[in-house]
């Protein structure tokens, strides 16, 4: 029976368990990205599940196969994350926009006032009332993009996009932590959508993670968005699609 080994990053500090037999192999920090080789250590810990993803030869030896769903070898796949993630909150969030359409005229139907709905429709929909429309939609779009998440243990844009958002261990995370982790990406990655700002931490997270490195309001963080699937053809049709439809939905709103 295998033993395990305390390992520090030398980037981050983080300190990740790993079996022995992997020590002098060259492994990766799921915290940072960092690659470094493990060295040797005396420090035995009890058994428990590990977060290193170690390389032997061509192949990669994953001690939990939950850790990564897919493991991402080259910049060019994780350019590509990058880009997927930022497809799938757009789905997401004209999704939830959507949503709080349908529920602004919903209201309006079930009280009976649907003129007074209409007009409320109307005023919030004038160009002098964007910033309240902004932040009334917003809000509906990232608590229905949670509650989707409770439901269905994913979203559709991450369905599509093949991504999953899980714990260290690869698990699935609750809808209440799925909540907290889409509190902070309104705050430090989208910048409550105000848009310059919000442009900016666009290509802030982009960078990150077309790095290798983990999101900002990730970083540290016992959740981690990681993909499930490889680059494929049809990625960039997805990033175009999106902006399309998203831009029909706005378009149709108004």
């Amino acid at each position: 029976m295998s033993r395990d080994i305390e390992v520090s990053c030398p980037k981050c500090g983080q300190m990740l368990s790993i079996e022995a037999q992997y020590a002098g192999r060259k492994g990766k920090c799921p915290y940072c990205g960092e690659h470094f080789i493990i060295p040797e250590s005396e420090v035995e810990l009890k058994p428990a599940a590990s977060f290193m993803e170690v390389s032997q030869s061509s192949q990669t030896i994953r001690e939990n196969p939950k850790d990564y769903v897919y493991v991402m070898t080259t910049p060019e796949e994780y350019r590509n994350f990058a880009w997927r993630r930022w497809t799938a909150r757009l789905i997401d969030f004209w999704l939830g926009y959507v949503l709080a359409m349908a529920l602004f005229y919903g209201l309006a139907y079930l009280s009976g006032i649907t003129k007074i709905g209409l007009g409320f429709w109307t005023w919030i929909a004038a160009p002098e009332h964007q910033i309240l429309d902004l932040i009334l939609t917003t809000a509906i779009a990232f608590f229905s993009d949670a509650l989707v998440f409770s439901i269905f243990k994913t979203t559709l844009g991450k369905k599509i996009c093949g991504i999953s958002v899980c714990d260290l261990s690869g698990n699935r995370i609750s809808g209440a932590g799925y909540f907290i982790r889409d509190l902070n990406v309104l705050l430090r990655g989208e910048c409550l959508c105000i848009p310059l700002l919000c442009a900016i931490a666009y290509i802030v997270q982009y960078n990150r993670v077309g790095k290798g490195a983990a999101a900002s309001y990730d970083e540290g963080c016992v959740f981690q968005a990681r993909p499930t699937r490889g680059k494929k053809g049809y990625d960039l049709f997805l990033v175009i699609l999106a902006l399309i439809v998203g831009g029909a939905i706005r378009a149709a709103a108004r």
